[in-house]
């Protein structure tokens, strides 16, 4: 029995230190800097930036992140050493600016932390909703698989850039995970010009705050009248299903416009990947009334789960 939302989110880690720090780490310091990116994490909400010698969670904060840099650092060292590394941390060294300064360390810190924080929890907390829900969602589980076998057969085991194309019930998979529990629920504009918005009127330059998980979820939207607005259902989210093309415009998961975001095509391949590999090789299940929810600072369930290899 695992704890499945600490394993997802060790591996999502994984992901991200190998693709943006382009370095492989044994288990246990792995598992102990994926401490220090939590506690940073944490640290943000804390309303008052006081260490008290480190008793804090923002104190926690400062201290896993003064960590995080002394790793960064010999990383980066390393890189100026010897460059031309296959890694965004390697390009970061290797930027400059206009006038041909490179990024101060601070820029270097933010944007390495930056990356990491928004690179794997909002992975691994969309994968940990949606195989809670595909555990207790037979039907789902068994469409996933199904098309797994379709995908198997027409590309074979590789999961290959076409073969993660050709899996719409796992992409669906995903987009209702986020419409039960959005990874990003809330999105910021500014308008830049008069708008009515039914019975609010918004003035040019006035920011404004949009509930994501009133747009696609049963309180409105494409699904606002649905008697089935509280199930785990992905077929709604299929190609061709009523409503399904305009929901998933307004979901943006990753944002939208200039500033979308730049891992948005990794996040997609890791977590069909996930499930794929879930769904051709395990049986699992797990205890639903066992299971903890927690909302901060991404929507996500601790679960454990029971799981047995299935038949070749």
């Amino acid at each position: 029995m695992r704890d499945w939302h600490k394993e997802v989110k060790l591996l999502t880690f994984q992901v991200m230190v190998e693709v943006i720090g382009g370095f492989n780490l044994p288990e246990m310091e792995l598992r102990a800097l994926s401490d220090d990116f939590a506690l940073i994490s944490a640290g943000l909400s804390f309303p008052i930036p006081l260490e008290l010698f480190g008793l804090t969670p923002f104190g926690k904060a400062m201290r896993a992140r003064r960590r995080v840099e002394a790793l960064l650092k010999r990383a980066c060292d390393a890189e100026r050493a010897k460059p031309g590394g296959a890694s965004l941390l390697a390009d970061m060294v290797s930027a400059v600016d206009g006038a041909g300064a490179p990024l101060s360390e601070r820029a270097l810190a933010d944007n390495f932390i930056g990356l990491f924080i928004a690179g794997h929890d909002t992975t691994a907390a969309s994968l940990s909703v949606a195989l809670f829900y595909l555990s207790q969602t037979p039907s789902a589980l068994g469409a996933l698989r199904a098309e797994q076998a379709a995908v198997a057969e027409r590309h074979g085991a590789a999961l290959t850039a076409a073969a993660l194309d050709g899996m719409p019930y796992a992409e669906a998979v995903l987009r209702e995970a986020w419409r039960m529990h959005p990874v990003v629920p809330v999105v910021g504009r500014e308008a830049k010009e008069d708008v009515q918005l039914g019975d609010f009127a918004v003035k040019a330059g006035q920011r404004s705050f949009v509930a994501l998980n009133t747009v696609t979820s049963g309180r409105a939207g494409a699904w606002k009248e649905a008697s089935d607005a509280d199930a785990f259902r992905p077929e709604r989210w299929m190609p061709g299903a009523p409503g399904a093309s305009a929901a998933a415009a307004a979901q943006m998961p990753f944002g939208a416009g200039k500033r979308a975001c730049l891992g948005a095509g990794l996040a997609w391949a890791e977590a069909k990947t996930v499930l794929a590999l879930v769904a051709r090789m395990l049986s699992f299940s797990v205890d639903a009334k066992a299971a903890k929810w927690s909302s901060f600072p991404f929507p996500q369930v601790a679960m454990d789960a029971t799981c047995a290899a299935l038949p070749s």
